[in-house]
């Protein structure tokens, strides 16, 4: 599971460029900025997931944190 882990981080990058092309693909404007407005508020939801709801994210723990 340690090796497939280390997959997302690898194509997390191609979302960087993979996203804005997806949107360009639309072409009215409402509808692109519509689904903008999704993609940033799902991608704020999943990142607050994961930082805040996940312990896999952090499970490793100093000696003075217990």
């Amino acid at each position: 599971m340690a090796i497939a882990g280390r997959i997302v981080p690898y194509y997390s990058v191609f979302t960087i460029f993979a996203v804005p092309e997806i949107l360009n693909c639309f072409d009215h404007k409402l509808i692109r900025r519509v689904m903008s407005i999704i993609c940033i508020l799902g991608l704020l939801v999943l990142s607050m997931k994961d930082l805040y709801g996940n312990s896999y994210v952090c499970p490793y723990y100093l000696f003075w944190m217990k």
